[in-house]
């Protein structure tokens, strides 16, 4: 019986914050590799490929480990991953690295980091309403698991209940407050052409589409051109083709059952969610596109100390 355990990261830095973002330090993430090499055994893209196309050996536990957002302290993280023999894959939206812009999801990370919930709420509150909306715990709960019901409420209102455009409003009214130069901050935050190509000749680059949108909210053309404007631009810098993709949250809200269709017109072989669980054969065989992923806090040797994905034997 073959299992893959697909693991997923974003920030990598040694500094801590009260709220916002939760990094992982260059020591955490070698405890946590160690804690996860004794169930699996990591495999790179190019492995998951073999897989679905039964061409490796299937009677086995093994782990990949995924970095999303493309920002360019993962790449000390993958250079690092490296030198333990770890391949990893990294997914990249591909706006910011256009544009020089920062992503909603990433001002929003950073005003968190500088403001509290309570205070952010309370702004929300006298612009929205939001004391009025009856918002649905288990949504709430199953996209941001980590995350106070406060901190919940702001997130996913933001994220998920305005408009584009009224997203991107309340998000600059108080990202415009802490950053003066949008374009300077973008080209620090963001990785560029350079890694781009690094990635993609060690056969670990994949897509997290072009904008950053949870694709299950936008219409099908829109959500198909999240997928193809992202990858024509991945290959035109690299001129390697992209072979998977990582949705954007990637919770119940982000990804459907209708989504996989669309990727019929490209090269992407699987596609990852935040659906939580360990996939089989099953998952391989009929639903590659919708593969199941845990977040690092609830893989072996991350914050919550949880043992549902420690395997009794290192096969």
């Amino acid at each position: 019986m073959m299992n893959l355990l697909a693991v997923n990261f974003h920030y990598f830095r040694e500094e801590k914050y009260q709220g916002g973002i939760y990094p992982v330090s260059k020591i955490e993430l070698k405890k946590q590799i160690d804690e996860i090499a004794k169930s699996y055994r990591f495999i790179a893209q190019n492995e998951v490929i073999d897989l679905l196309k039964n061409k490796q050996q299937s009677n086995k536990n093994y782990c990949v480990i995924t970095i999303d957002d493309g920002l360019k302290e993962q790449m000390q993280a993958f250079d690092f991953l490296n030198e333990m023999g770890v391949p990893s894959i990294l997914y990249v939206p591909t706006y910011p690295l256009q544009h020089k812009k920062v992503l909603d999801v990433h001002k929003l990370h950073y005003v968190r980091t500088k403001m509290n919930d309570n205070d952010l709420y309370d702004l929300l509150n006298e612009e929205y309403q939001i004391d009025q909306i009856k918002f649905d715990d288990a949504a709430l709960a199953n996209q941001y698991r980590y995350d106070s019901v406060l901190s919940r409420k702001v997130k996913y209102f933001l994220n998920f209940s305005l408009s584009p455009a009224q997203k991107e409003k309340a998000i600059d009214f108080f990202f415009s407050k802490l950053v003066e130069d949008e374009q300077d901050f973008a080209h620090k935050l963001y990785m560029n052409d350079a890694d781009l190509i690094k990635l993609a000749k060690a056969d670990s680059l994949g897509s997290h589409g072009e904008n950053h949108l949870p694709l299950a909210t936008l219409t099908p053309q829109k959500a198909a051109l999240e997928i193809t404007n992202a990858t024509q631009y991945l290959e035109s810098i690299t001129h390697k083709k992209i072979t998977s993709f990582s949705y954007p949250y990637g919770g119940k809200d982000a990804v459907n059952d209708s989504i996989p269709i669309l990727f019929d017109a490209t090269d992407i072989e699987f596609a990852f969610t935040m659906w939580r669980g360990l996939n089989d054969e099953h998952d391989f065989q009929n639903q590659p596109y919708l593969l199941k992923r845990i977040d690092t806090n609830d893989a072996p040797g991350g914050k919550n100390n949880s043992l549902e994905y420690s395997l009794s034997k290192h096969d």
